[in-house]
């Protein structure tokens, strides 16, 4: 008596755990959506246009973007508008994130304006990437993250 119950409840978890899967899939859908709707919706009110908005994620960085090599993981990006951009990378908990910044000064009729861009990237590092030796310089112009494989 005691196998068949256990035999009829085991499935039930089973497609509860699935359908559990499917249901944060869905949410996490919903919220890429949601902020695809809003940038949208910040570029014309900002009356941006395609161009503008290429222009601006020009220095978007992608877990994709890190170059695999036999020591480790590399990442060198050359960064538009070097001059006014500022770069921050920090590694917390297995994810790294890079903050930019980029601040835009223009004369106008009577005096100047200042426009500040910001955004901040998060990518889950790589599981066999030693957190604890990453390493980030911003110079020049380029950005270069390294993070070596664990021995």
């Amino acid at each position: 008596m005691k196998i068949v119950k256990l035999m009829i409840i085991i499935p039930l978890l089973l497609s509860a755990e699935v359908d559990m899967k499917k249901s944060v899939y869905d949410a996490a859908n919903e919220m890429i959506e949601f902020d695809n709707k809003l940038n949208n919706i910040i570029a014309e009110h900002n009356k941006y246009d395609d161009e503008d908005l290429k222009e601006m994620r020009k220095n978007d960085i992608s877990i994709e973007d890190f170059e695999d090599t036999p020591t480790g993981y590399e990442l060198n990006q050359k960064i538009e508008d070097a001059n006014n951009t500022k770069i921050d990378v920090d590694v917390l908990d297995g994810l790294l994130t890079i903050t930019t910044e980029k601040k835009v000064r223009v004369k106008i009729d009577n005096g100047y304006e200042t426009t500040i861009t910001s955004s901040k990237v998060s990518l889950f590092i790589p599981n066999d990437a030693d957190e604890s030796k990453i390493e980030s310089d911003y110079s020049n112009g380029f950005l270069k993250i390294t993070m070596p494989k664990k021995k």
